[in-house]
Order: structure tokens, then sequence, then C-alpha cells
């Protein structure tokens, strides 16, 4: 059975997986495998009831921003 997680504990799991998508994006990982790992990501702590669609969405852009932001550069 999972334990329950509190919202900072899920932040905290969620701000990881971000650190590791800006590296993989860095270091030329293809960003459409990453598109959807981060999707997938986010629909399994939906689907969990860890967040919510807000959360989601916000997670979502977040990614969208920095995915731009680094292949700008």
């Amino acid at each position: 059975m999972m334990q329950n997680l509190s919202q900072e504990k899920i932040r905290e799991l969620l701000d990881k997986k971000f650190a590791d998508i800006e590296f993989e994006l860095k270091t030329n990982v293809n960003p459409d495998i990453l598109t959807g790992e981060v999707i997938g990501f986010l629909e399994a702590f939906l689907t969990m009831s860890l967040i919510n669609t807000y959360e989601f969405g916000r997670y979502h852009r977040q990614y969208s921003d920095l995915k731009d932001k680094i292949l700008k550069n």
C-alpha cells in the first residue's frame, strides 16, 4: 500500500523530476521523448490523485517553458 504523501513531498518529487528533465534537455536528449515522459509522469500523479488538473496544467506549462528556453539557446 502506498504511503500518504504530503503536498510538500509531492512538490519535492516533481521538482526533482523537473531538474532531471532540465539536465536531459541540456544534454540534447530528444525533446519529444521527454515530453511524453513528462506527460506520463504527470498523468500518473493525476491518476493517483496526488495532483489535481490545475497542477497538472501548471507543471505541463512549466515543462513547456523550460523546453522552449533551453532549445532556443
